[in-house]
């Protein structure tokens, strides 16, 4: 299956998804992701058409800027060849979560795909989803660093593991009291392994190593 990454890159850094240790547990089940980075709609525009034409997985992380992600959001139901909808059940989610919003910006913010499944979050303001097309499975994933990390290690990580003939077994170890960089520092000498994959994430309160 073909794996494409697209999205809009911030400006201190080349990389599109939260931690670059899920490209590495990808290349673990054999998988090396096209990483297209845009700069603006047109460009954005010919990378999913690109996706169109070849087909398979599609992971755009949102950026946290709402017209950025809303264009994302309009690609992907292009592509998967749906309508823009306006969700009630997320409307009122993200009224509830959100009260400084008006109610014009939550109405955008909850018009969504059709057909839609919309990810259970707490810390995105924009709504995360996965929708599948004639040939394409997109998901757009939170642009919280920890949810973005919950999706792929939840969602995306088990579906490609499950497709192998070998079985790949994962344990997870939460740290608390140290932070991400202190962790990182204290496994250097085992990060670079690519199998066994020895990956590290950001938790809510702790550092989550795989």
């Amino acid at each position: 299956m073909n794996v494409f990454i697209i999205g809009v890159a911030a400006k201190s850094s080349s990389q599109l998804l939260a931690s670059a240790y899920m490209e590495k547990e990808l290349r673990l089940l054999g998988i090396t992701p096209s990483v297209l980075s845009v700069s603006g709609e047109a460009q954005m525009v010919s990378a999913f058409q690109r996706v169109l034409l070849l087909g398979g997985l599609v992971l755009a992380p949102a950026t946290g800027n709402a017209a950025i992600d809303r264009l994302l959001t309009e690609q992907i139901a292009k592509v998967c060849g749906v309508p823009m909808e306006a969700n009630e059940k997320v409307f009122q989610q993200i009224a509830e979560r959100n009260v400084k919003l008006t109610r014009d910006e939550v109405a955008q913010l909850s018009t969504l795909p059709q057909g839609a499944q919309v990810y259970a979050l707490q810390d995105s303001t924009y709504p995360a989803f996965q929708l599948d097309g004639e040939n394409i499975h997109a998901i757009l994933l939170p642009a919280d660093p920890v949810e973005q990390s919950g999706v792929f290690l939840n969602t995306v990580f088990p579906t490609f593991a499950q497709q192998k003939k070998y079985p790949c077994e994962s344990h997870t170890l939460r740290v608390m009291d140290l932070s991400l960089t202190e962790v990182e520092g204290a496994l250097k000498d085992v990060l670079t392994s690519e199998n066994p994959c020895v990956a590290v994430y950001p938790g809510k309160e702790e550092s989550v190593v795989r």
